[in-house]
């Protein structure tokens, strides 16, 4: 399935970048430069961010950028990139089946869970349209982070170290992730005990060896992030609430299942949050996964009065560091695809088919490649709309990689001589705003 996935974008072998594609495709091609002159690891920018130094790679994790930079001594920087993106695919579809079957016990169950949520829409737009990296990878271990807490708060304390080596992967994939993953965990734990006003010794003692062992396990990005970051007046991302979206803006694309939006959960995901109580309503463990799919669906819009948060310092402080209310879609995308798989394996299991099951399967995988290929549709109109305009080299003008830059294997090069598009500033020194374009002017020159 995952070869599917991937071999049409092989053979189109041209990207049109957007958005943080320049910052995360400089970072693996720094690696790589590093890589080759036989230097394992990398701290600063000394090729790419235009030779600046900066110590992006300090804070930012970038462990999972590894096996891209290896994939380019065997491939073209293209084609290298979306094996990368194929193997994260087939990560989360691993990973997704494996945590549903360790909690409903299903295959049948197990094997659409990991479909639907692979594919889900906001998951594409991630990894294939604007290339979020950081967030497109954390995605992949969302399942095994939020299994390892169900076992430690409700189910077999055994399990413990599920949670935490699904917070260490996320650590090492995406801080703002394992930020907003340890938000939602400390909602849920809150809700457990004032809902049944208890919580063991021996969940208090699992939960306790998780936090020590993910923090002995995520201990090479969280050292040189507490030594070099904290207290270190370097800049960071501002955090706010941005991009905000009403209800009926993310309902419209996401009937249309397309990743063309951030805004888009896809047809299955809204379905889900229309329909779902039928499916859940004898069954209270499946209703809590249910409703809390659908709040944090609904608090990725305008339902919750963002902005009127803004100039509450303590809420800020505290949720501001997302940012953008809409990353609450991969979250929302995690529960409801429980909830839809649940829907969905029943009527496949208790409906008198006329075709033998078998055939009932094919049919669902089929769907599932007509739905992916619909999905990503835009990622290739927009390369058709560039209309092989392709990225030419920069001139030392010191100006920022064109929106919707086409690449190939022989253009591939040409991304380095530009400003990355956002992010080029991150982690440099903290500057006083008046002041700092000419600050990072002088940097640049």
């Amino acid at each position: 399935m995952t070869f599917v996935y991937t071999i049409v974008l092989l053979h189109v072998g041209q990207l049109a970048l957007t958005s943080d594609s320049s910052f995360h495709f400089s970072r693996v091609e720094e690696i790589y430069r590093n890589l080759s002159e036989h230097h394992l690891f990398t701290f600063i920018a000394s090729y790419t961010f235009n030779h600046t130094g900066v110590g992006n790679f300090l804070f930012y994790p970038d462990v999972f950028l590894y096996p891209w930079a290896l994939l380019r001594f065997w491939f073209n920087p293209i084609n290298a990139f979306i094996i990368w993106y194929g193997m994260f695919i087939f990560a989360t579809l691993a990973i997704g089946y494996y945590s549903m079957l360790d909690f409903s016990k299903s295959k049948t169950r197990s094997f659409i869970f990991a479909i639907i949520y692979t594919i889900a829409p906001y998951h594409l737009y991630l990894g294939i349209y604007n290339y979020v990296l950081g967030e497109f990878v954390a995605y992949t271990f969302l399942p095994l982070v939020f299994l390892g807490a169900y076992h430690v708060f409700w189910k077999d304390t055994q399990k413990w170290p599920l949670l935490a080596i699904g917070i260490s992967l996320l650590l090492y994939s995406h801080l703002l992730s394992v930020y907003l993953a340890s938000l939602i965990l400390v909602c849920l734990l809150l809700g457990k005990l004032i809902v049944q006003r208890n919580f063991k010794l021996e969940r208090i003692l699992a939960l306790g060896k998780s936090v020590i062992l993910a923090i002995l396990l995520s201990s090479f990005i969280l050292v040189p992030f507490v030594t070099d970051f904290m207290n270190q007046k370097i800049a960071a991302p501002k955090g706010g609430f941005f991009f905000l979206m009403t209800a009926q803006q993310l309902i419209d694309p996401s009937i249309s299942n397309t990743i063309a939006i951030n805004r888009s959960v896809g047809i299955v995901i809204l379905l889900t949050a229309f329909l779902g109580w039928y499916f859940v309503k004898e069954n209270p463990r499946e209703r809590t996964i249910y409703f809390i799919g659908l709040i944090l669906l609904c608090s990725s819009t305008t339902l919750i009065p963002w902005s009127s948060f803004k100039h509450n310092t303590i809420i800020l402080n505290i949720i501001g560091k997302i940012q953008f209310p809409y990353r609450l879609n991969s979250y929302s995308s995690l529960f409801l695809s429980a909830t839809a798989s649940l829907g969905i394996s029943q009527l496949m299991e208790h409906t008198n088919w006329k075709y033998p099951k078998k055939f009932v399967w094919v049919a669902f995988v089929l769907l599932s490649f007509i739905g992916y290929y619909g999905s990503i549709q835009p990622a290739f109109d927009r390369i058709i709309a560039v209309n092989h305009n392709f990225l030419t080299k920069d001139k030392g003008n010191l100006i920022s990689l064109p929106i919707n830059a086409l690449i190939n294997k022989s253009n591939y090069n040409n991304i380095f001589s530009y400003l990355v598009l956002y992010g080029e500033t991150d982690y440099y020194h903290k500057y006083p705003a008046k002041n700092a374009m000419a600050y990072n002017q002088s940097i640049y020159n």
